[in-house]
């Protein structure tokens, strides 16, 4: 957790598997956020081929309350979204 500095290992749940997307801790109020942005999901069997996969332009939010109530929240865009993409970066200003 921020708080103590310590690692906690969360039963956690993405819905859709996703990987190669980007993510930052931003320190917000009242508790710190973990934003994720693009990368590519899809379901698969454990090291199987991931050619059904599709890259994504969604974003999420984890709100890290605390670790037995983390919850993700899908962002909603006005306007235009970025475009897909997957191993990308990302800067907190």
């Amino acid at each position: 957790m921020i708080e103590t500095n310590t690692w906690v290992d969360p039963e956690l749940s993405h819905e859709i598997p996703r990987w190669y997307h980007t993510g930052i801790m931003v320190p917000s109020i009242p508790k710190w956020k973990y934003f994720t942005f693009g990368g590519t999901t899809g379901n698969f069997e454990e090291g199987g081929n991931r050619t059904v996969s599709k890259m994504s332009d969604d974003i999420y939010y984890l709100d890290i309350e605390d670790e037995k109530h983390l919850n993700w929240f899908n962002i909603k865009i006005d306007g235009e979204k970025p475009k897909v993409r997957e191993q990308s970066v990302m800067f907190y200003d």
